[in-house]
């Protein structure tokens, strides 16, 4: 019992013992510890070893192993296994079993995030990471020293699914954005990336935050996000971009429809413009966030970017596969003919890729997807 989160947990063979994987130790991690239920305490398993620890397996009788994956931000996860026993007082060390990232990769040299709390309008802290420029602070510097300010263009990138967690020490289902945002900041952009509200790793309170509203308070933390980096790191509060895909897509279009003071330009991947749409695809999810759309019609039209369409006055980009399987490819058709008949035309710009799913699979599509989100950004923000 305490403040933080337990995501993984199994019975030792000797049900004597529980084996749990929790954020005691922060939530940008997660270590493994053994709760002795005799004397109601806990033992930490791999304290020695930083970063995520993910799918874990407890296998085996008398002394079980520990199974696990291990990643940090900058190292894609391989296997690791550690012998777990609390009456041997002993320290062990982890054995990795796997290598299985290529050396070239290993020794590229990656823009490091800086891992910031910004701070939100209800008091609660956003855990969010930040990538500078190289020349960041010695532009700044410079800048300053002849009596001047410089400040840099930002794009937010928005993770998906609602429920994810990004801001964390670990190699995350967002690798190609990783890869992306790294580009963007060798072209002089800032990049932020928040655990917005809904996001896991926090606990209930902070995932049950957007039940009723999507596009709520998850939204207040973009707007307290891009509020607090303007006044505090140097950002052109003219010059604000946000991308994302799926959720990150929806959010994306909330942003740029209701906050256009805010927000220059937006590109939304594969979105969620219409709530009651996704209720007819995946209906555990939506309801579970917003109930039925016929009992709860006024949760869904103000979750829904589409209800905002005639506010659109920023460029927009919107970017959908036409097999869309997760969030079908109507979400976009709507908006885009919403929009036509808003005559709204100047403002956006949109690429339906006929052959592909929710996750893409050609190379050439996702290249080509990214490509057309850098021209974006560099034709609106620098």
């Amino acid at each position: 019992k305490g403040q933080f989160e337990v995501d993984w947990a199994k019975w030792s063979p000797s049900g004597e013992t529980i084996v749990l994987s929790s954020t005691e130790k922060g939530t940008s991690e997660r270590q493994f510890f053994e709760l002795n239920l005799a004397v109601n305490e806990r033992y930490p398993i791999t304290s020695g070893q930083s970063g995520m620890k993910t799918g874990a397996q407890l296998e085996g009788d008398g002394m079980p192993v520990l199974l696990y994956e291990g990643s940090t931000w900058n190292k894609p996860g391989d296997l690791f296994a550690i012998s777990v026993c609390t009456k041997c007082r002993a320290i062990f060390t982890p054995t990795r079993l796997t290598d299985t990232v290529p050396a070239n990769f290993s020794s590229m040299k990656w823009n490091a995030p800086k891992f910031i709390d910004i701070p939100s309008r209800d008091g609660k802290p956003i855990k969010s990471k930040i990538y500078l420029p190289e020349q960041f602070e010695s532009e700044v510097a410079s800048a300053k020293k002849r009596g001047g300010r410089k400040v840099f263009p930002m794009v937010i990138f928005v993770h998906g699914a609602g429920y994810l967690q990004n801001t964390i020490n670990g190699w995350n289902n967002y690798y190609r954005e990783f890869m992306f945002n790294q580009i963007l900041t060798r072209k002089g952009y800032v990049v932020l990336d928040i655990d917005y509200r809904g996001s896991a790793g926090y606990g209930r309170d902070w995932r049950t935050d957007v039940h009723d509203f999507l596009g709520g308070k998850d939204y207040d933390d973009h707007v307290d996000a891009i509020d607090y980096v303007v006044k505090n790191l140097s950002v052109d509060g003219d010059r604000v971009g946000v991308y994302g895909g799926s959720y990150g897509g929806f959010m994306a279009g909330m942003l740029i429809t209701r906050a256009p003071e805010k927000v220059a330009a937006a590109a939304a991947l594969r979105p969620v413009f219409d709530w009651k749409n996704y209720f007819y695809s995946s209906p555990i999810y939506t309801v579970e966030r917003l109930g039925f759309p016929e009992k709860n019609p006024e949760a869904y039209r103000r979750s829904s970017p589409i209800s905002y369409a005639e506010q659109l006055k920023r460029p927009l980009l919107i970017l959908h596969g036409l097999v869309d399987s997760n969030v079908p490819a109507q979400d976009s058709i709507q908006m885009i003919e919403k929009l036509m008949r808003l005559e709204k035309t100047k403002f956006f710009e949109a690429m339906l890729f006929p052959s592909e799913d929710h996750g893409f699979i050609r190379p050439s599509s996702w290249a080509d997807e990214y490509e057309r989100i850098e021209a974006f950004f560099d034709r609106h923000l620098k």
